[in-house]
């Protein structure tokens, strides 16, 4: 906590060529969600996924950049299964998750996560908390004139065997479905991601 006190963040746009931002977010969370009499231990890094279980969390944004056909995803990825002659034998659990009660009361849900779905925003931070080998789905918004939405992609990249991390984009205006100010026909409308393009 001291530490943080004492922090101050400068150049916000500046992106550093080399860093090790999931390696230092599993240090952060195996700190706090240790027991303090076991902080003299080695702590175990690596969340590992149960066995035959796929757990997808998508991201349950509020205000603004949300997933407009949030509740119809979900829906579609419990219906979803590997194809046939793959000879993988897989449950999928799919939820949706409000980051808002912070990292350490999320880590739980995080650490178990195979896939994270969601917008880009803020709350992508959350995924380097995820174990290696774990997934990452970045909706993109539609209209991308001003801010640099290369930003997570660069960051998961610092570390390329922690995290997959990928993108989904469309130029079709029709998936911002923001239809009110001040979102609308914006960067930070809401998104209709197809189903489709989830599977």
């Amino acid at each position: 906590r001291r530490c943080f006190e004492r922090a101050k963040l400068c150049q916000f746009a500046y992106a550093p060529r080399s860093g090790r931002p999931w390696s230092a977010m599993q240090a952060i969370l195996a700190y706090h969600t240790t027991p303090p009499d076991a902080h003299h231990l080695t702590p175990t890094l690596l969340a590992h996924p149960a066995a035959h279980t796929l757990f997808v969390t998508f991201v349950r944004r509020e205000g603004r950049r949300r997933l407009s056909n949030l509740d119809e995803l979900v829906a579609a990825c419990e219906r979803w299964s590997p194809a046939e002659g793959t000879g993988a034998r897989l449950r999928v659990a799919c939820v949706a998750v409000s980051f808002r009660s912070g990292l350490v009361a999320s880590a739980p849900a995080i650490r178990r996560t195979d896939v994270l779905v969601g917008p880009h925003g803020a709350e992508m931070v959350n995924a380097f908390g995820m174990h290696a080998g774990a997934s990452v789905l970045e909706v993109m918004p539609v209209h991308r004139r001003v801010y640099p939405c290369d930003k997570f992609k660069h960051d998961f990249a610092m570390e390329p065997r922690a995290l997959h991390h990928y993108t989904a984009q469309s130029r079709n205006a029709s998936y911002a479905t923001s239809t009110t100010r001040p979102h609308a026909g914006t960067y930070n409308s809401d998104l209709y991601l197809p189903p489709a393009v989830l599977e």
